[in-house]
């Protein structure tokens, strides 16, 4: 076996009806979705790993599909690690990134945090750049459960090229997953 096997993984939509595939929920401009997936690590540990894009112009949509997605981190915590890549189209000081690291949601416990916000970050910590490459805010995010150790993180910058290859700049993390023994 190779570092890891692909053990699950699925999808859901980001409304009201997440098993319908191409509901749209929450006054959302379009359909969003999360995909997912468990892989099994050389040791035995299962690792599930999100991924999503939310709404880029209702911030009710975003809301509540950040307490859609915690609600779904939250049980999928308890068969192993979580990562969370997303596009969040928002910045750390919305409701929808609070409710994911925790100050926002109900209970006020975190479920997950942003290692990057306190990290040793190398590249710009904004994101978004609309084609143009000029960072204007955050918006793209690797979220980890407490388990998780970041151990470098990085934004891929393509300043200075004359094509980009999207509107927002790639984040990167790379973590160590904690021992089983």
């Amino acid at each position: 076996m190779g570092c890891f096997s692909l053990v699950d993984q699925g999808a859901f939509w980001l409304s009201e009806r997440p098993d319908e595939p191409g509901s749209i929920g929450w006054n959302a401009a379009c359909p969003r979705v999360t995909t997912w997936i468990t892989l099994e690590l050389a040791d035995d540990t299962a690792l599930i790993v999100f991924d999503t894009h939310f709404d880029h112009r209702s911030a009710l949509a975003r809301h509540r599909s950040a307490e859609f997605l915690r609600s779904k981190v939250a049980v999928a915590l308890d068969s192993g690690p979580v990562i969370v890549t997303a596009d969040l189209n928002c910045s750390e000081s919305t409701s929808p990134y609070e409710v994911l690291v925790g100050s926002g949601s109900d209970d006020g416990e975190a479920v997950l945090r942003d290692p990057l916000a306190a990290a040793d970050h190398r590249g710009p910590r904004r994101t978004y750049h609309e084609f143009a490459g000029i960072p204007l805010e955050r918006r793209d995010y690797v979220l980890v459960d407490p388990s998780i150790a970041v151990t470098s993180s990085r934004t891929i910058d393509e300043r200075g090229r004359e094509r980009f290859s999207s509107d927002h700049f790639a984040v990167v993390a790379d973590v160590s997953l904690p021992n089983r023994s």
